[in-house]
């Protein structure tokens, strides 16, 4: 059990140190040497637990994403409410994670160049995977929401799909935003939040065309401007 939680913590170190330097000097520009000699361990420790400079990035990026799958699982399951309280909720709970998670979000965007086109290839094999996972969490959502007679639409899994990659598409055009307000290492709130509510509205609206409900139904403005 000891040499267990040795082992996870040595790993949890790498990953953070890799983290660090990733953002610090970018993920093209750190080398495997780099996080050994920040650890302060033998080439052989690093091969250990990974193979390759790619793994780690992976491995940060899957720790982030499990979190929030966490958190959308437990509301899937939840038998006290119905489909679309739980699509609210799941968006309420992942906003709030990603505020608590802000500093590592931004190290890992940062660190793989988000706002750029550097990386593309990893990015979008880490972006794949991502959806992978919370494709059947919200198709399940969806297919509760069409048998209670909340949802009128077809194909739920491709409806889950297009969700998540307008979420994605979302979530980027923020990131942009905020980098957009930021000058000098001083972020302008105020007009950041007044262009973010002006977004966000859209989506919404979006959202809820396409599930075919009413205004007001689906609530992202609110856990969206909340975050900030």
């Amino acid at each position: 059990m000891i040499k267990e939680l040795e082992k996870r913590d040595r790993k949890q170190e790498f990953l953070n140190a890799a983290l660090d330097l990733f953002y610090e000097k970018g993920y093209e520009k750190t080398t495997i040497n780099d996080i050994i000699n920040k650890v302060e361990v033998s080439k052989g420790a690093f091969y250990h637990y990974f193979i390759s400079k790619e793994e780690v990035i992976e491995t940060i990026a899957d720790e982030y994403t499990d979190k929030i799958l966490s958190i959308v699982k437990k509301v899937v399951e939840r038998k006290d409410i119905n489909a679309l309280e739980k699509l609210n909720l799941a968006i309420e709970q992942v906003q709030k994670q990603k505020k608590r998670e802000s500093e590592k979000r931004r190290k890992i965007k940062r660190a793989l160049g988000f706002h750029n086109d550097e990386n593309l290839k990893l990015k979008k094999k880490i972006s794949d995977k991502m959806s992978d996972k919370f494709t059947p969490y919200y198709q399940k959502i969806i297919d509760e929401a069409i048998e209670q007679g909340i949802f009128d639409v077809p194909k739920s899994k491709e409806l889950a799909i297009f969700l998540l990659s307008v979420v994605q598409i979302l979530n980027t055009s923020i990131d942009e935003l905020e980098a957009k307000h930021y000058q000098d290492d001083k972020f302008n709130k105020e007009p950041f939040l007044k262009e973010l509510e002006e977004k966000v509205l859209f989506y919404e609206d979006l959202f809820q065309r396409v599930f075919n409900v009413k205004r007001g139904n689906i609530n992202i403005r609110m856990p969206l401007m909340t975050r900030y």
